[in-house]
């Protein structure tokens, strides 16, 4: 699974003062006039484009982590593989979680550092609003189940691979895969080709011992919801929502956004269960550390609360480089997807900015994070009279050192790196955007590989009109436009990845397609039916 190494550099960006250039829309400047290949350029004051990335009404930041690991079908490489939900254990599962348990509310925290997510029972049960109409199926209305996470994972070095884990204020994180009440993702094992069907691991998970450590959306009232009990059952942990919507707090007019609670914790059943590492410490598959056999609803005194410091598989304050036995991550060959990745790469990640309520233009972020010996140029086919001839880039050899070089000029910026020249250039043609980088070769390669553990990362912001003619341009006419971006390369990579930042697993809606070579095909996906984080390999 790609890292998210592009939105870290997305935020980071957000939060540089960075010299900027703008276009008005009644500009009074040189105008746009074609040349053999180029545009003259018409300079204005700058101006801070606040560069914040949206994405479902969240702004995207630095704090965000990335604990899901969906790459089900090589899980046997660092992980004892779950076992498949049967038959018998949901029957007796549902038949627990279908007993009325009115007022009761969870008191149990999940605090397994690593654990598995599993679908056991996608509920069948119906409601009525508050005009006393039937809603359907009240778990098609529940989506989006997230789980709060108080660990923060980053990323201080691609070659090799290394990563630090640190105690934040926390988030809450989606897990993958859970959507729509229900997760029926399969993946196949590839040493024994079994298949795992609705499961998802969840690495690196820290929780502050809230009860309301889980949540799924619901569709009905807008709102994240957190009714849920934890039953322990034959010595395994499920989860149980209790479906509840409650929209006409906000909106006493609308009823039909108001479903009453019948206190019966069926609608949406998962397992959790600790995630073991192979050949690492045993993990204590008990939470709170009494019989595992015995249900905790049963009697108060069975689930005491949880001291939000008491982490029975680690301490998490701990970093996890510091000692090998904390995280997996440590064993350098124990994370062979992203050491096979990192192994020959370029990733391109293209964004919008957020609508703005001042100023006057449309601002893109393109990276180009080059971890190959190759040079690479992307072409964003947008008509010149969309876009203000202006622009700001750098070449960065390290975010982390502040190791980079600004552009003096609209056109050019040049990196001595080790001896050698590498340039990134901008050119303003007649149908287009060219971004080009041009003196990657192995010995700048070693070099930043040495040093810095990774390649070079490209920088631009392009800036595009509010207005065409007179006529409002919007960020949903850029985008088709900017959906046919292309890269190419001087010496292909083993991978080209569409580096697509996403926030609680989801992807941002205006991140962009940028199309590979065709004599490239998709060979992973983190999930079948979008296209983000698409890898490509050479056929």
């Amino acid at each position: 699974m790609k890292r998210l190494n592009s939105f870290l550099y997305m935020a980071f960006a957000a939060m540089m003062t960075i010299s900027l250039v703008s276009c008005a829309d009644e500009a009074t400047d040189t105008p746009l006039q074609p040349t053999d290949d180029k545009t003259p350029v018409a300079i204005r004051p700058a101006k801070k484009p606040e560069f914040k990335v949206y994405s479902g009404g969240q702004t995207i930041s630095a704090a965000n982590t990335r604990a899901v690991d969906v790459n089900g079908n090589l899980w046997y490489q660092n992980w004892e593989r779950p076992v498949n939900i049967t038959d018998a254990e949901r029957d007796k599962v549902v038949e627990e979680f279908s007993k009325v348990r009115e007022n009761v509310v969870n008191t149990v925290s999940v605090t397994w550092k690593n654990f598995w997510v599993q679908q056991v029972y996608k509920g069948i049960a119906t409601g009525i609003d508050g005009y006393g109409n039937n809603t359907g199926t009240l778990s098609d209305k529940m989506n989006h189940l997230q789980v709060f996470n108080n660990l923060k994972t980053e990323v201080i070095s691609w070659w090799p691979y290394e990563e630090a884990v640190s105690v934040y204020e926390g988030e809450y994180e989606h897990i993958n895969n859970f959507n729509s009440g229900d997760n029926t993702t399969a993946y196949t094992d590839d040493e024994t080709h079994e298949q795992f069907v609705g499961t998802t691991l969840m690495k690196n998970m820290g929780t502050d011992g809230r009860a309301e450590q889980f949540g799924y959306h619901n569709s009905i009232d807008s709102k994240y919801h957190y009714e849920y009990i934890t039953l322990k059952i034959d010595g395994s942990y499920y989860i149980g929502f209790d479906f509840f919507a409650n929209g006409t707090q906000e909106y006493p007019a609308n009823k039909n956004m108001d479903v009453e609670r019948d206190w019966i914790f069926n609608d949406w059943i998962i397992k959790v269960s600790p995630a073991q590492v192979k050949g690492g410490d045993q993990v204590d598959p008990n939470l709170d550390g009494d019989d595992p056999t015995d249900d905790p609803t049963d009697d108060p005194a069975d689930n005491p609360a949880v001291d939000p410091t008491d982490d029975p598989t680690d301490d998490p304050t701990d970093d996890p480089t510091d000692d090998p036995t904390d995280d997996p991550t440590d064993d350098p060959v124990s994370n062979p997807v992203e050491d096979a990745v990192i192994n020959g790469e370029v990733e391109v990640n293209l964004s919008v900015n957020t609508e703005k309520d001042y100023g006057d233009y449309i601002a893109t972020k393109l990276s180009i994070h080059v971890r190959e010996n190759t040079d690479v140029e992307v072409f964003i086919p947008v008509p010149a009279e969309y876009y203000c001839v202006a622009d700001d880039m750098n070449i960065v050899a390290s975010h982390r050192l502040e190791m980079e070089r600004y552009a003096t000029s609209q056109e050019s910026v040049t990196y001595n790196i080790n001896g050698y020249d590498v340039t990134l250039s901008v050119l303003f043609e007649l149908n287009g955007v060219r971004v080009k980088s041009e003196g990657m070769n192995s010995e700048v390669l070693q070099y930043l590989r040495d040093t810095y553990a990774d390649g070079l990362t490209f920088e631009v912001w392009n800036y595009y009109k509010a207005s065409v003619d007179g006529t409002t341009f919007t960020r949903d006419q850029l985008k088709p436009m900017l959906d046919q971006s292309t890269v190419s390369f001087t010496n292909d990579p083993m991978r080209y990845v569409n580096a697509f930042a996403k926030l609680n697993g989801a992807k941002n809606a205006w991140d962009c397609i940028v199309t590979p070579p065709t004599v490239y095909a998709v060979v992973v996906e983190d999930d079948g039916e979008n296209d983000y984080n698409v890898v490509y390999t050479k056929d």
